[in-house]
């Protein structure tokens, strides 16, 4: 039977912007894989970064209303969330801990440490690659 190692807690993964195919900033949201996270600091492509995967963030939010304890959605294309993920573009990244009416620009999000969907999503490294299922 192996033998199983603890490595260290994977609420924050290290990250080099290479893998993004681009220039990071901090506090924006990056989706790569099946990790949505908060990039921890702003990087040149190359230079490497924290991508924090849990936590509760201030994210702006499009024109639905969202209820406490809803999911979230997040839209790569437009770097905004939405409890209404119609266009198949979106991908479930945590829950609302706060309402938010269609008048408010953001939401306060508990993240959950990875992105869900069962549609194809194109992510910032996938430009020369297609569309993939995350």
């Amino acid at each position: 039977m192996g033998k199983f190692n603890f490595v260290f807690s994977g609420s924050v993964i290290p990250i080099i912007p290479i893998i993004a195919g681009r220039n990071l900033n901090s506090g924006e949201g990056l989706l790569i894989g099946n990790f949505f996270g908060i990039v921890g600091n702003t990087v040149k492509e190359g230079e490497s970064t924290e991508l924090h995967l849990v936590g509760v963030y201030i994210m702006p939010k499009d024109k639905t209303p969202i209820e406490f304890g809803s999911n979230v959605y997040w839209n790569d294309r437009d770097g905004k969330v939405t409890a209404n993920p119609e266009g198949g573009r979106w991908v479930c990244i945590g829950a609302a801990i706060q309402e938010a009416d269609a008048t408010a620009e953001s939401v306060e999000v508990r993240l959950n440490g990875f992105a869900l969907s069962d549609a194809p999503i194109k992510n910032h490294s996938d430009d020369d690659r297609g569309e993939r299922n995350v």
